[in-house]
Order: C-alpha cells, then structure tokens, then sequence
C-alpha cells in the first residue's frame, strides 16, 4: 500500500485530524458569521469585529488545512497545527482575561477548549510525524 494509504493512518492521528478539520469548521463558521454580523456586536467597534471575524476564518482554514496533512502523515501540517493551536489558546484566553465573556466571548470560550484539545492531541501524538524524537517515519539511526 502506499503511504497515503488510509488504512496506514493510525487510528489516534485520524480522530486529531477530525478534530482540527471540525474545529476548522467551526472557527470559519464563526469567522464569517462574527464579519457579516459586525455592526451588531455589542462593546466592540464594527472594525474591531471585522478584523477579528477575519481572522478567525483565516485561522479555521488553516484548521481544515492541517487535518488534511495529519491524514497524510505529513509533518508541515503538525508543525503549523501545533503553532497555530497553542497561539490562539495564548490568544483566547488573553481574550477572555480582558473581555470577559460578554459579546463574542461564548465563542472564544469555545475556541480556547477546540485549540486546547487539538494541541494537547497533536502533542501527545508528535513521534507519529517524526517529531519530539525518533526522526521522521521510517528513518535509521545513523
């Protein structure tokens, strides 16, 4: 079989990689609906909501990106799923230490428990990507 088979994805990298695809999901969901609803946020600037909306999709895309590259074994998508998850946990709970949970707050408190768990998952499962020790897949010790 080849290596990106389906059947050669560990079972734990495929339920990381749904994860991070569904959280992806969800964060361009939300991004779209926090820009399209910008006006209507209550405490923020219309333009505070836009650029926040705007990044939160582009975030959520990346999201989708990476649980692709997890199902492939591919160990780009781990790095930047493993960055970009623990930067917007840092960020959303920097977020709800300042803001509190009125607004879009409910949202963030959602996406601080998606980032947390997809980069406790991605870390725990790092040696399966050649990450944290052992070399990438299939490598011989020198």
């Amino acid at each position: 079989m080849s290596a990106n088979s389906p059947t050669d994805v560990p079972g734990g990298v495929t339920v990381v990689a749904m994860l991070a695809i569904v959280a992806g999901i969800v964060e361009l969901v939300a991004g779209i609906v926090l820009v399209i609803f910008s006006g209507d946020v209550h405490g923020y600037s219309t333009g505070s909501a836009v650029v926040f909306g705007i990044v939160t999709a582009i975030v959520g895309a990346i999201y989708v990106w990476v649980g692709r590259g997890l199902l492939r074994l591919d160990t780009g998508a781990w790095f930047v799923g493993a960055f970009i998850s623990g930067f917007r946990a840092v960020y959303d709970l920097i977020w709800l230490i300042v803001l509190g949970l009125d607004g879009i707050g409910i949202t963030t408190l959602i996406a601080l428990i998606i980032n947390v768990l997809v980069f406790a998952a991605l870390w725990s499962g790092r040696a399966a990507f050649g990450a944290g020790g052992g070399g990438p897949r299939g490598a011989q010790p020198a």
